[in-house]
């Protein structure tokens, strides 16, 4: 069996702009209910924006790797530039630490508490990111400089949407917790907005390096088979074969 589905660029667009706005609202819609008219069933937490493990993480999730799909196919053409298959590695983790939450291991409130760490930074693991980030920037102005500006822009800006979100909404909401807490639906509010710039950003990253790329493919092939293959699947029988 072979899967293949055509969309052009202006149906992604469309298609990821629809479903970005269906996830936001949902989860709006469940904070909502949930602060206040303390609606709390079970149901709800699939679309819970500030949640793993769920629908809205899962389509972060494969915004990240489409986008790291892209970058290592830019890094894959004629001349292409190994800087390309680092930042598809790059994604690639981003990817896998969207539903898996790998960062939050260096979520440590007694080493926060220790270190005298302002309320912007108790979610500490926001300092390992922005050095990270920062690194990222230095070593490749050279390497973004040297690309087209509409692709360069498409970098830069979806970059600042989503480490905008991921980081800087971050360490927003952690000085609101310090004070307020996180129970409340202004902290949960932030955390709707804080996805839907990540979704943004990665859905713009890869409209950017579609458009760059012009096409791209990928083929899905499944066999499956089912009790015992039909007699001409295994070739002729003994029986069947002309005597020599």
């Amino acid at each position: 069996m072979r899967l293949r589905i055509s969309a052009s660029r202006g149906q992604v667009r469309w298609g990821l702009a629809i479903a970005i706005a269906v996830l936001v609202a949902a989860g709006t819609a469940v904070q909502i209910a949930k602060y206040s008219y303390g609606y709390r069933a079970d149901w709800t937490r699939f679309w819970n924006l500030d949640r793993e493990w769920n629908l809205p993480s899962f389509f972060s999730a494969a915004l990240l790797g489409w986008g790291a799909l892209l970058m290592d196919r830019l890094g894959q053409r004629p001349g292409g530039s190994r800087a390309w298959r680092r930042l598809a590695q790059f994604l690639g983790f981003l990817a896998l630490d969207e539903w898996f939450s790998i960062h939050e291991i260096l979520i440590i409130p007694d080493l926060a508490k220790a270190l005298n760490l302002p309320g912007f930074l108790r979610q500490i693991w926001v300092i390992p990111a922005m050095a990270l980030v920062a690194a990222l920037v230095i070593k490749g102005r050279r390497f973004l400089a040297s690309l087209p500006v509409p692709l360069r822009r498409t970098l830069i800006g979806s970059g600042l949407l989503f480490f905008g979100g991921a980081i800087g909404l971050e360490m927003v909401g952690s000085a609101y917790s310090d004070l307020e807490g996180q129970q409340n639906l202004t902290y949960a509010l932030m955390a709707v907005l804080e996805e839907a710039m990540e979704m943004t950003g990665s859905a713009v990253l890869g409209l950017g390096l579609l458009k760059h790329l012009g096409h791209w493919s990928f083929h899905l092939e499944v066999d499956a088979s089912l009790g015992t293959p039909p007699p001409d699947a295994l070739g002729p029988s003994p029986r069947d074969r002309p005597n020599p």
